[in-house]
């Protein structure tokens, strides 16, 4: 692993914009099997080793490495770093520059992204810290992991073969720039990072070049049956899987208000490939934050860990994206949920409502949806989710036009209460213990 490093010189002793007086700047090699040991690496024009002044002269270090191409070591990785006119003295030339192409999947493996790592420490001296200097490198990108995809059916089961897919972000910038002038800490605000020099992030700039959107990579649930050159892999990156589930990004922000659904920047695209018989089929879905102060964006060093489920509609396509002929009529607002039914607290809490009045009218019309069942046109429930009724303890009827398809979920009932009408699929309705 090739590393970047730049020391500079404390001016004036009074701010973070005081160090601007480049005095080394150097390419460095980690050794192999040799820990806590950076070898100096001298054939690079204007480089000079790292030094010090004296016991008193304060330094910030800033560091950057260039990861290994895991698979093809001739070939490069997905980080390049230009030390064209670093350390010739011309402060705007020794910002040296940058470019990081993101990447998923068996490309984000030999890209070497997960080990894109790099740091800002200091302002330090030798007084202070004694001979030597610890850094830890934290990593430059952000993450998603697909750590689990899989698909619930019409009949409500779950499968689980899925393989291998095709995941897209379409609105992801393919390449982003930095360079050693800006840097950040890692809580900063995304939307103003100050850029100082001191910081353990380098801060990305993404690409304004044209056709450069659009991050797409071969979602792999495993590495069995992979062929690089000709030679499976399994057994050299038995280690790696997690790399081959992971999309490596931008750090972005989840959720823009202004933005379309479709528009955000954690908006993706599944598409699972066609099976004999079945077409392929096309899913979309939307990045969420929690409500954390510091969990509105994905951030540099940070991954969400994701178990994707895919949901078939009853209707042919499944929940995803169809792409039919443009017409003329107006856009309009889509529900959430393309299969009626109760997949909240909210939406239980108005069907019981409607239950306990006896008042057809009152249940929610996203709650049920019309179909035909030997014969008979019936409106059917569908659960979601697993409800809480546990204030319930006398008997709840499903009125005769109404049938409850409970898909394996729970509803939590008081002492001695009961569900009673047309349902499909066993009840499991929950009592306590008297």
């Amino acid at each position: 692993m090739a590393i970047y490093i730049r020391q500079r010189k404390d001016a004036t002793g009074t701010t973070e914009d005081s160090f601007v007086e480049v005095v080394a700047w150097g390419k460095y090699q980690v050794p192999n099997g040799q820990y806590a040991v950076l070898k100096y690496v001298t054939n690079i024009a204007n480089s000079k080793e790292l030094e010090w002044e004296d016991s008193k002269q304060r330094y910030v270090f800033q560091a950057l490495n260039v990861p290994k191409n895991i698979l093809y070591e001739d070939q490069p990785s997905n980080v390049k770093i230009d030390m064209k006119g670093a350390g010739n003295g011309n402060i705007e030339e020794s910002r040296a520059s940058g470019k990081v192409t993101f990447a998923g999947g068996i490309e984000a493996l030999k890209g070497g992204l997960e080990y894109f790592v790099g740091a800002g420490v200091g302002p330090w001296q030798l007084l202070d810290n004694g001979e030597g200097i610890v850094v830890t490198l934290r990593r430059q990108v952000a993450k998603v992991q697909f750590s689990s995809i899989s698909r619930l059916l019409q009949d409500g089961s779950k499968d689980y073969s899925i393989t291998k897919c095709t995941i897209i972000f379409p609105n992801q910038p393919q390449e982003a720039s930095f360079n050693f002038d800006e840097f950040h800490k890692e809580y900063d605000d995304m939307n103003s990072i100050p850029n100082s020099r001191i910081g353990d992030f380098a801060t990305l700039h993404p690409t304004t070049e044209p056709n450069k959107t659009g991050v797409e990579f071969e979602w792999l649930k495993n590495l069995d049956n992979v062929l690089i050159g000709g030679r499976p892999i399994s057994n050299d990156f038995k280690n790696d899987t997690n790399i081959v589930r992971s999309v490596y990004l931008m750090p972005f922000k989840y959720w823009e208000t202004d933005h379309k659904y479709e528009e955000q920047a954690g908006f993706f695209i599944v598409k699972l490939p066609g099976n004999g018989s079945e077409q392929e089929r096309v899913y979309t879905g939307n990045l969420l934050g929690s409500n954390s102060s510091n969990s509105h964006y994905l951030r540099a060093g940070h991954y969400a860990d994701v178990s994707l489920t895919l949901t078939d509609g009853t209707e042919a396509g499944g929940t995803g994206s169809m792409i039919i002929k443009w017409n003329k009529e107006e856009k309009e607002e889509v529900p959430h949920h393309p299969v009626p039914g109760i997949y909240k607290a909210e939406e239980a809490k108005l069907l019981l409502e409607a239950l306990q009045k006896n008042d057809t009218s009152a249940i929610p019309k996203n709650c049920y949806k019309q179909e035909m069942i030997d014969g008979k046109t019936v409106n059917v429930i569908r659960l979601f989710t697993n409800i809480d009724w546990s204030q319930i303890t006398e008997e709840l009827h499903i009125p005769d036009s109404f049938v409850l398809v409970c898909q394996g979920y729970k509803i939590q009932l008081g002492k001695e209460g009961k569900i009673t009408g047309e349902i499909t699929e066993e009840l499991h309705a929950i009592t306590p213990v008297t």
